[in-house]
């Protein structure tokens, strides 16, 4: 399997120690591999949606929009002479 040197940032090595420290991985190199493969679905995911919407701009959307303004108007509380009750 190839090696590689890589610099972390201070978190994101207490990330690493900590995730090996709980168990959850048995080593940095396990747990740089898992966090890649997670980054690598995610890319593929991404290219998915990004895909869909280029799709969906060049049909359109299914309906067109229209706008509509409905103007309501109360009367309540006037009375007929035009002053209010």
């Amino acid at each position: 399997m190839p090696t590689r040197n890589i610099s972390l940032t201070r978190e994101q090595d207490a990330l690493v120690e900590e995730l090996v420290d709980s168990g959850d991985y048995q080593n940095a190199s396990e747990a740089i591999r898992d966090a890649l493969r997670v980054l690598q679905q995610r890319r593929r995911e991404d290219k998915l949606k990004l895909q869909a919407l280029r799709a969906q701009l060049k049909v359109g959307p299914a309906t067109p929009r229209t706008t509509t303004h409905r103007r309501t108007t109360s009367f309540a509380g006037i009375s007929r002479a035009g002053g209010s009750r």
